[in-house]
């Protein structure tokens, strides 16, 4: 576009001439010039340009802009942007390497592919959703999420890139902070404390720089808080405890509301995960405990498939997986209601943290290491194991279309390529903040935001410097 606009002004640099030189030019020139001009306005158009072309040009200009921007110009435009095999083909270009880490399975449509089903009142294959609630998988998504993040975390040190600014509460709390949780679309941080108190932080008002908490609630449980899990579906919060109990929240930038009466388990309650109106959770005594949010106390139900205990769970639509200090990740088949696979995590450290991502399992354990797990078709094996850099336990983990973060309880935390290689991407050090107990992290492109819970009674919260 930039070259038609300079033949434009270099048509009307040439007119200026001629009528300062006093030379008109003949009819034959005047009538070239005219031709001219009709060929820059009826031929050399960007939307007539010649699909190779055109796929260079765009080639330099971000996949989000394309789709949300240039989509909206013309049809030419807007059908181009909706073609997922040209984002797959950019993605294999600016990437190489095996993405996603584990192949996509046959069911796991495009979205292309997806609509046209729609169209034909095709049903979904039976089981198609066997791991993940989100059976269509977009690459015009995963190519925005790959560029967003690459530029986020992986040029830092360079002037053009988007930067993440630090906001660091320090005085949020007076004990330290076990776990975070970025919730209703990453528009809120919750954070719990081994002063008993769960804190709310507004992160718009973070990234005007507001470093204090939006609501404190100091006594919300009468032991330490140890986890947190939230479905925004329902914008409902769980909290566990080590006062033995599991209690359920309405969270709002306001504060917090009780929704039922709190579960007391009587043992401390270590993990908490939640899926619609179903939350799980892990404790000391080795139990997995399934509950509705909807019904009493007495409907909950539980299972023992561990010898030690869970310190992580995550539910899905068909499976909750649950890691435990006797070294296995196990796999519970909610509709049988039995134990579906076993799998013991190679070397001499237990599983501490998990994160799903498509058929990607991702399990970080106490020496540092992650372990990818395949779930496609049931399988549930392990493929690769990883070297991630970290020199203590992982505390975290979280997957997603456009990286794999990873953090320790040294206090680093390092951002990851989401491909089967897991390079390098680039780090966050975290000096003078004690141990890292755990991170949250909202991807949603141009909004992207971290938060940490650290031993010295810190949060931080990263958000875009260039979205505030």
């Amino acid at each position: 576009m930039g070259t038609l606009i300079k033949l434009n002004q270099n048509l009307d640099l040439l007119k200026m001439k001629m009528v300062e030189d006093g030379d008109s030019g003949s009819l034959k020139e005047d009538q070239e010039m005219m031709d001219l001009e009709d060929e820059v306005e009826d031929g050399l158009r960007l939307d007539t340009l010649p699909a190779e072309v055109l796929l260079c040009i765009l080639d330099n200009l971000d996949v989000k802009f394309i789709t949300e921007t240039l989509s909206k110009v013309c049809v030419k435009f807007r059908d181009f942007a909706k073609n997922d095999a040209t984002w797959r083909i950019r993605i294999s270009r600016r990437w190489p390497g095996q993405y996603p880490a584990v192949p996509l399975t046959a069911d796991q449509m495009t979205r292309d592919e997806a609509e046209n089903k729609s169209l034909t009142n095709q049903k979904p294959a039976l089981g198609e959703d066997s791991t993940n609630r989100k059976c269509v998988f977009s690459w015009t998504e995963a190519c925005i999420a790959r560029e967003e993040e690459t530029r986020l975390w992986g040029a830092q040190e360079s002037s053009n890139a988007p930067r993440m600014r630090a906001t660091v509460c320090s005085n949020a709390h007076y004990s330290s902070v076990d776990c975070v949780k970025l919730i209703r679309d990453g528009e809120l941080v919750v954070s719990g404390s081994r002063d008993r108190g769960i804190n709310i932080w507004n992160v718009e008002s973070v990234r005007r720089g507001q470093s204090r908490p939006c609501f404190k609630l100091p006594d919300a449980h009468k032991g330490w808080v140890w986890s947190f899990s939230a479905d925004d579906s329902t914008a409902s919060l769980v909290s566990g405890s080590w006062d033995n109990t599991v209690k359920f929240w309405d969270v709002s930038s306001q504060g917090l509301r009780e929704t039922r009466k709190a579960v007391n388990l009587k043992v401390a309650v270590l993990s908490t995960d939640m899926l619609e109106h179903t939350a799980v959770a892990g404790t000391f005594d080795k139990k997995v405990v399934i509950m509705d949010t909807r019904e009493e106390v007495k409907k909950m139900t539980y299972y023992r498939s561990h010898s030690k205990p869970v310190l992580g769970l995550r539910i899905t639509d068909r499976h909750i997986l649950s890691l435990s200090e006797d070294r296995t990740v196990v796999i519970y088949d909610r509709a049988a209601g039995k134990r579906f696979k076993r799998l013991t995590i190679p070397g001499d450290s237990f599983p501490l943290s998990l994160s799903l991502s498509w058929n990607s399992l991702y399990v970080g354990d106490k020496s540092g290491a992650v372990h990818l797990i395949d779930t496609s078709h049931d399988r549930f094996e392990i493929v690769q194991s990883y070297s991630t850099g970290h020199r203590s336990k992982l505390t975290s983990v979280a997957a997603g279309l456009g990286s794999v973060i990873t953090a320790s309880s040294e206090g680093d935390i390092r951002i990851h390529h989401p491909d089967r290689c897991l390079g390098l991407m680039g780090t966050v050090t975290n000096p003078d903040c004690g141990e890292l107990a755990q991170i949250s992290y909202s991807s949603d492109p141009g909004k992207q935001t971290l938060a940490a819970g650290f031993s010295n009674n810190t949060v931080k919260i990263w958000t875009r410097a260039d979205s505030a």
